[in-house]
């Protein structure tokens, strides 16, 4: 489908396989998608973004996995940033206010993106799903046409008793951002409109995959026996992610530092913390929305007294200050 993008198009000929259906209109994300799932001919029905980038045998491993697993309502693949080869997007769970991305941000080859899981939602820029399934949920929400539109089709599975899965087999880059429409203005008004529709049907699940990742990490890793914890992370609901690092670690005192922007890629400590932080005897815990933001203070880290620092991040991922400043996480 091609919604409304000014771009020539290639010439198809008469034995193609592929058809190009364009509107002079723009249908939205939701809409386009809609329509070529009411033109399509086939059984199964496979999504692909235009910001998406196709690599290796991706097709076959999707479509398998969707083929032998029971039950299923769509599967998406792995994403991968092309700018850090690094994971965009491996299913997607909710927490009371937000969906964050477990273990966004980690290598390929982490143990807690190299299996098949079912998640409570996938991201929709490569997707697989049964043309009747979905027909049958009654596609895409045409009303959430700048965003939240794959959530919410993975809620309606969900609530039919079908599953949503995410397969590490299948790996696919997505640049992102790529729209040409100016949609962070209205995020807004599309979450709000997302939360007041599926409340009912949404189950905060953010604490299974912080409790796997610190239980894992506590068996890998020695914790300190005490941390003061730093909140450099943007999310409202602190005093829920609090207790649920209080279960794993003892936090001597909580300071709170957050930024103005949210999920920064670079976080300078020295400029945002500040000397007070630097020279304190405790290890400290960072928390952040991301942990590769804190990769460029190597200075802070050599100026530190500890070496054991500890960095967790909303999207429930565990790592030491070093593996972060290394590379290595």
């Amino acid at each position: 489908m091609n919604n409304h993008r000014p771009e020539e198009l290639p010439q198809i000929d008469g034995s193609s396989h592929f058809r190009i259906v364009r509107y002079d209109r723009s249908l939205g994300y939701s809409g386009a998608i809609n329509e070529g799932a009411a033109l399509a001919r086939g059984k199964t029905l496979v999504f692909c973004d235009s910001d998406t980038f196709y690599a290796r045998d991706w097709f076959s491993h999707l479509s398998q996995f969707h083929q032998q697993t029971e039950n299923i309502g769509l599967a998406s693949s792995r994403l991968l940033d092309p700018k850090t080869l690094r994971v965009l997007d491996f299913g997607i769970a909710f927490t009371t206010f937000n969906a964050p991305h477990p273990q966004r941000d980690v290598r390929p080859d982490h143990h807690f993106v190299c299996r098949p899981r079912v998640v409570q939602a996938a991201c929709s820029a490569s997707m697989i799903i049964d043309a009747k399934v979905f027909e049958r949920v009654g596609g895409l929400d045409v009303d959430l046409g700048f965003g939240y539109s794959d959530l919410d089709l993975c809620l309606r599975l969900n609530a039919t008793g079908r599953q949503c899965w995410v397969t590490c087999d299948s790996t696919v880059f997505h640049r992102g951002d790529s729209a040409s429409t100016n949609r962070e203005i209205y995020k807004g008004d599309v979450k709000a409109r997302f939360a007041a529709k599926n409340s009912h049907l949404i189950q905060p699940d953010m604490p299974r995959y912080f409790e796997e990742s610190l239980k894992h990490f506590k068996k890998t890793r020695e914790f300190s026996s005490a941390y003061l914890l730093v909140d450099l992370s943007t999310v409202l609901d602190r005093e829920s992610h609090y207790d649920l690092l209080k279960a794993f670690v003892k936090i001597l005192s909580i300071y709170d530092y957050s930024p103005s922007v949210r999920d920064l890629s670079s976080l300078s400590l020295i400029d945002h913390v500040g000397l007070n932080v630097l020279q304190t005897q405790a290890s400290i815990l960072y928390f952040v929305d991301r942990f590769i933001s804190l990769k460029d203070n190597q200075m802070w880290f050599e100026m530190r007294p500890y070496k054991d620092d500890l960095v967790v991040d909303r999207n429930a991922n565990v790592c030491l200050l070093s593996e972060v400043i290394n590379n290595v996480s």
